[in-house]
């Protein structure tokens, strides 16, 4: 492989572990927030049967208690999945990672620019033993986005909306929906 194509495959590489840290920084933020508003509407959910001018037929209470167990069920079983997963601390990895590389492609660009072929072979090792060391793959959504940053004209503008809806749908919508759908589910139960 030519150095071209070297420094190519690194900066490729520690982008997409930036891109790699900012989504994580996202998500562990989404998996904050998540159990907490969920834990607001069970409480809220209580609150409300306990309110003195607020008349609650038995069959709702029934309705409202079976809701905020099950809510409280799905609080525990994310905050487990979540807890484990280790978001913040993969987003750190992916950043330090990436860091390294960025100063590893800076130091290999400047060696190609004085054309010491020899030091940059030697001195490219270095980019296999970070790859070993942090052991991290990021997504195919965190690659995808430096590609589109080439594409020209309208085809940025139609692959960059593929790109945020794939996006979407993959990162996102599902923390969404746990934010969205028991608000709904509560507000129905407490109207009909």
């Amino acid at each position: 492989m030519d150095t071209e194509k070297k420094l190519s495959q690194i900066w490729k590489t520690y982008s997409a572990r930036f891109n790699a840290s900012r989504r994580l920084k996202k998500e562990s933020n989404y998996e904050l927030w998540i159990p907490a508003l969920l834990s607001i509407y069970v409480l809220a959910m209580n609150i409300l049967q306990l309110l003195p001018g607020f008349k609650l037929t038995p069959e709702k209470q029934a309705y409202i208690t079976l809701f905020t167990i099950s809510l409280s069920l799905l609080l525990v079983v994310i905050s487990l999945i979540w807890g484990s997963a280790d978001t913040k601390l993969k987003s750190e990895n992916y950043h330090n990672c990436a860091l390294e590389m960025k100063g590893l492609y800076d130091h290999l660009e400047f060696i190609a620019s004085n054309q010491d072929n020899e030091l940059f072979q030697k001195e490219y090792i270095k980019y296999n033993e970070l790859e070993k060391k942090y052991s991290l793959n990021h997504e195919y959504l965190d690659y995808k986005i430096i590609e589109i940053k080439s594409v020209k004209g309208f085809a940025y503008f139609i692959s960059f909306i593929q790109y945020k809806i794939e996006y979407y749908i993959k990162c996102i919508l599902v923390k969404h929906l746990l934010i969205v759908v028991p608000f709904i589910i509560g507000i129905y139960i407490i109207v009909n």
